[in-house]
């Protein structure tokens, strides 16, 4: 049966195939008539007398993607299942090594480059993850940078705070969109300190993941 509910429908780039074969409502006047094979429509047959109005297979990248207005087809997506591509891809990355490590937050916004990075498709979130030993202070925060050409960097705007007390996990997230569809993204950690004095903390892990 199709929905009551009419949505648009968009393609989905792919190379391998939902595998969905046959013909459906070709016995019932009631709704229109479609062939399928391998998931693409391949005929349809529309059927005047059906009051139906509706689409279906437009929420997933499984089924084609059809929308009918009184019986009648109106709008046809081919669906495939994606064969690659960004989609769902994850990168994490530790900062710090298998010993516990002092860290500096020298006054001001610092993207430290020692700590660059960089993914090979265009995340949409990241976390940042904080594992300290000592107390940290108001003022404190680690966020991340993303740029597409490794010169002009854009905070995400995460802010994780380094406030805790001694033997604290912290951690946070944040969405953001990146410009255009760069094939690579460089990414650095920022330590910034609006306490007007240099801080250090001691800090057991510092990881990063981001991912789309």
């Amino acid at each position: 049966m199709i929905p009551s509910s009419s949505t648009s429908c968009s393609g989905s780039s792919g190379s391998v195939y939902s595998g969905v074969t046959g013909t459906f409502g070709a016995t019932n006047q009631n709704v229109a008539a479609l062939t399928i094979t391998n998931g693409i429509v391949t005929g349809a047959l529309n059927r005047t007398l059906s009051p139906v109005t509706g689409s279906a297979g437009c929420s997933g990248n499984f089924v084609p993607c059809i929308t009918v207005t009184n019986g009648i087809v109106t709008s046809l997506g081919n669906r495939e299942i994606t064969g690659g591509g960004s989609s769902g891809r994850t990168h994490n990355v530790s900062l710090l090594g298998m010993e516990p490590v002092t860290v500096t937050f020298n006054t001001g916004d610092i993207a430290d480059s020692e700590f660059t990075f960089i993914t090979d498709f265009e995340p949409t979130n990241a976390r940042i993850s904080v594992y300290q030993f000592n107390t940290g202070y108001a003022g404190l925060e680690i966020d991340l940078a993303y740029s597409t050409d490794n010169v002009n960097f854009t905070p995400a705007g995460i802010n994780l705070p380094i406030v805790g007390i001694g033997d604290y996990f912290i951690t946070d997230t944040g969405s953001f969109s990146i410009p255009g569809t760069p094939s690579v993204v460089y990414w650095k950690p920022i330590f910034k300190n609006s306490t007007g004095s240099s801080k250090s903390v001691l800090f057991a892990s510092l990881n990063i993941t981001v991912w789309s």
